[in-house]
């Protein structure tokens, strides 16, 4: 059950961040309707500023930052252990299996 909330936390971790990404070229994009000298695109301009200082990032104690690619590596990582388990023990299951006989 803990694999699935980190997974779905993560998850959502990566769509904040790409969220933030989003609204900020939102800004760019609406300062294009606007007059060059227009006090509302200057508030963009600082708005589309603002979000790019303080995307949101998420980071593990600040070690790595959490993406998509981070529940990716968890899994490999994950599976090359348990595959290794797995040889282990059949290895050694043989080896008693031979010694009885």
């Amino acid at each position: 059950m803990r694999f699935g909330e980190s997974v779905y936390i993560i998850m959502c971790c990566e769509l904040s961040s790409s969220t933030g990404k989003k609204f900020q070229q939102l800004c760019h994009k609406f300062q294009a309707d606007f007059d060059v000298s227009s006090r509302s695109r200057k508030e963009l301009f600082k708005l589309a500023d603002i979000a790019k200082s303080y995307k949101p990032k998420f980071t593990a104690a600040n070690f790595f930052v959490v993406r998509k690619g981070t529940i990716l590596g968890i899994i490999h990582i994950a599976t090359t252990y348990l595959i290794v388990i797995i040889q282990f023990n059949s290895k050694g299951h043989e080896k008693n299996v031979k010694d009885t006989a």
